[in-house]
């Protein structure tokens, strides 16, 4: 009876479709993770303790260049920098297994190791010296695909030091208070949805030349991807022909930045967001950055208080981007296999030309405008462009509106006849102000000014872009834009070519 039921439940999963994933042996998991963890570890090692495994990374080295007091590179007496070797610290993190991602196993990696986290720094951003106060780290691993598919980071205390290494003290450079990091990747539907969510707080930063402080970074991205299954995940969030849909939106708060002792503090908010038209087989990007609650004694006379920048890409052919994606990607794969680094310069030759062509491509077809508004104290600044490419020439219409333009840039020229008069030997601030401001004040047409609503002065440029130039208010002040590239890439092979040997043969002569 027994038998009978266990067979039916078989038979049942069998045409139901499922089936459960298969654990690896010791050996297998070791040698999925070994592949994975390949770019920051040249070995790997795993064992078994029964309800699961144990990772062993091993010690590595890492060399760096010595630098000065100023950050400059150290030089030896033979012209060479100064390397330095030191040593990132063994660590271990622990193994089970957890419930199955899509039917296949998966594997939950942790670990409290501060040695983690100076190597996913060095391995990333080439930087080693961080050491936090307490760490965790869970990673989900599946090794069928061989995929980190969930990471999840938590550090606390961090600080960032260098050594000196004549006397061999260590100072502190950087310091944060805390660090949030995950990311997951979700497939479904044959799609893969990729989010990352992370936060920063009381990042603090000394050099020698300037201090830098943030009070709190948060952002939040989340993209999706058609999932074909022909690419790797970590590969997929890569190709930028494979998104369907994506956004973004990093805010940072008490930005604080100082040089030569004068300060600047803001925050801001950047946002990226991207859609596929299916219809088109085209993409559209909008982007904006907000920069807000700005202070500096720098602009006590240009008192800025908000800048935003806003910009739109539209109808740019899916097809195309794929194309690049797929060149960068092949470009990437003969680097690497280039172990020595001898042979870089002819892989970028040979698809640099391809690659511009594509470039020509997406240029042909992509539509672009961008939007800076400046938001001054009892005065606003509006700059609108729109443009595209119409054969080998870039055409479009921009606008300015200024609303009281006195209040940003004054009339310098007329302040400085004034102060003249009065000291006629004297060579006031305002005459050399009225010298970088007058270029901008000469192209604006004061005649047409009005008055808004509010009292306030508006002035307004049209500037048209065509065939024949650049026009402002109807006049031409410069030649038209032309942005050919196969011209180019002709100039520059017919460049290559150029037989140099007559004109070296002329400079060889005797200098005394």
């Amino acid at each position: 009876m027994n038998r009978k039921f266990l067979s039916t439940v078989a038979i049942a999963c069998l045409l139901s479709g499922y089936s459960y994933a298969t654990d690896l042996t010791t050996e297998e998991l070791q040698k999925s993770l070994a592949e994975t963890f390949s770019d920051i570890y040249e070995t790997v090692t795993v064992e078994n303790f029964g309800s699961g495994w144990k990772v062993k990374l091993p010690e590595n080295e890492v060399i760096t260049f010595a630098t000065d007091e100023l950050g400059l590179p150290k030089f030896d007496e033979k012209g060479e920098p100064v390397e330095v070797s030191e040593k990132i610290s063994a660590s271990e993190m622990d193994v089970i297994k957890i419930e199955d991602f899509n039917g296949k196993s998966r594997y939950k990696l942790s670990s409290n190791s501060p040695a983690r986290l100076q190597n996913i720094a060095h391995n990333l951003f080439s930087f080693h010296n961080f050491v936090p106060a307490s760490y965790s780290e869970e990673l989900h691993f599946v090794p069928e695909i061989k995929e980190i598919v969930s990471q999840y980071i938590k550090a606390e205390n961090v600080t960032y030091s260098e050594k000196d290494e004549t006397t061999g003290l260590k100072s502190e450079i950087a310091n944060l208070k805390s660090l949030n990091f995950k990311s997951t990747m979700v497939p479904s539907d044959g799609k893969m949805t990729y989010s990352v969510d992370w936060n920063a707080n009381d990042f603090n930063l000394k050099h020698m030349m300037f201090s830098m402080s943030i009070k709190s970074i948060v952002n939040k991205m989340i993209a999706v991807f058609e999932d074909n299954g022909q690419k790797e995940y970590s590969k997929l969030i890569m190709d930028a022909g494979a998104g369907i849909n994506s956004s973004s939106v990093m805010a940072i708060n008490g930005f604080s930045v100082e040089a030569m002792g004068t300060p600047i503090t803001m925050d801001m908010k950047v946002s990226t967001k991207a859609e596929r038209d299916i219809a088109n087989n085209s993409l559209k990007i909008n982007a904006g950055t907000d920069f807000y609650n700005i202070s500096s004694p720098l602009l006590n006379e240009f008192k800025l208080n908000r800048l935003v920048i806003k910009y739109l890409f539209k109808n740019i052919p899916v097809d195309a981007v794929k194309q690049i994606s797929s060149m960068q990607e092949k470009m990437l794969e003969e680097v690497i296999a280039d172990k020595d680094n001898t042979g870089v310069k002819k892989i970028d030759d040979k698809y640099q030309k391809e690659l511009m062509l594509v470039v020509d491509d997406v240029l042909a077809k992509m539509e672009f405008k961008m939007q800076i508004s400046g938001v001054f104290e009892d005065a606003n600044l509006n700059f609108i462009v729109a443009t595209k490419k119409v054969g080998d020439y870039i055409v479009g219409n921009a606008k300015i509106t200024v609303e009281n333009l006195d209040k940003i840039i004054p009339d310098y020229s007329k302040i400085c006849a004034q102060e003249q008069k009065t000291s006629p030997d004297s060579l006031p601030a305002s005459c050399m102000k009225a010298g970088l401001t007058e270029g901008i004040r000469s192209k604006i047409d004061l005649s047409k000014r009005t008055t808004n609503n509010k009292g306030q002065t508006v002035d307004t440029v049209s500037i048209v872009l065509n065939e024949t130039g650049i026009y402002v208010d109807g006049k031409k002040v410069s030649e038209p834009i032309k942005f050919n590239i196969q011209e180019f890439l002709a100039q520059q092979e017919a460049m290559a070519n150029v037989d140099m040997s007559a004109d070296e043969a002329e400079l060889g002569f005797d200098v005394e």
